[in-house]
Order: C-alpha cells, then sequence, then structure tokens
C-alpha cells in the first residue's frame, strides 16, 4: 500500500513539473544607433508558448528591460496588447540584425476587441520594451542590432 501511495505521489510531482512554465532564458542584446551601444536586458520567447503569453500580466520592466520574441522564418507580424498592462514599443527586426519598423507607445487594451500593431515588413525577431524606450535611445529604421543568434534560431 505505502508504494502504491509513493507512485502516485512521485507520478503527481512530475505531471507538475511538466505542466508548470518554464522559465525564459535572458541575454543581453545590443541596438547601435548611430555608432553608439546600447544594451537591453531581455527574456527569450523562442518557444510557440513563450510567444503567446508575452509580456501578458507583467505589470513593470527595468528600465533597460525586454523581451525578445523569435520566430521560425521572416514574415508581416501582428502583435496586440491583450493583458498587458504596461504601455509598450515594439521594434520589428529583420534576419540580418536590422530594424525594420517601430511602433512607438503601443497602450494596454482596455476591452475587446483590441487592437493589432505590425509594420510593413518582414521579420524574424521583435523586441518589446517600455514605451519611449526607441525614441530616448534614438532607434529606429536601419538601426542593427546584435546579439540575436544562438543554436537553435
Amino acid at each position: 500500500m505505502l508504494e502504491r501511495k509513493f507512485i502516485f505521489a512521485l507520478a503527481f510531482v512530475l505531471v507538475l513539473l511538466f505542466l508548470l512554465p518554464k522559465p525564459l532564458k535572458e541575454k543581453t542584446i545590443h541596438f547601435h544607433p548611430g555608432g553608439n551601444n546600447v544594451a537591453l536586458s531581455v527574456k527569450i520567447a523562442d518557444t510557440g508558448e513563450a510567444r503567446a503569453g508575452g509580456l501578458m500580466f507583467v505589470k513593470s520592466l527595468g528600465e533597460a528591460e525586454g523581451m525578445l520574441f523569435v520566430f521560425p522564418d521572416e514574415a508581416k507580424r501582428e502583435f496586440w496588447m491583450k493583458n498587458t498592462p504596461v504601455p509598450l514599443d515594439m521594434i520589428f527586426v529583420s534576419s540580418n540584425g536590422t530594424a525594420v519598423g517601430v511602433v512607438e507607445n503601443a497602450m494596454p487594451c482596455e476591452k475587446d476587441p483590441c487592437q493589432t500593431y505590425s509594420v510593413n515588413s518582414p521579420s524574424k525577431f521583435v523586441v518589446e520594451t517600455n514605451a519611449g524606450f526607441a525614441k530616448e535611445n534614438g532607434i529606429g529604421i536601419g538601426t542593427p542590432l546584435s546579439d540575436l543568434y544562438q543554436t537553435g534560431w
């Protein structure tokens, strides 16, 4: 009887570990507007689950913090601000590491239907950070971004 309870408890713990969200990887990326170096610490959303959750329910970001969305291909992307309580800048980046568009000051969605945000050019990466970050740091179309690639992307 005791052995059966132990096996059940072990199975329960293993199921919980499998179902709990995995902590996101983190790294520092660097924008280079006008030859400057602007560092940004990002959590990496490189799975479908992580991309779907994004910055939902995150109440604040540090001054130089954000999220890097990594997609398997380069395509036109659309984002929304559902359940995202802080205004954000969205920087769309091509596979060659160059910003192809910026959405500044995307506001939290108050009610459905939520507005969507996109740019005209395809992107492989999207960086979300505090509203005002792009303007304050001179980040716009053509700004290079380094430190994007790692094994598996």
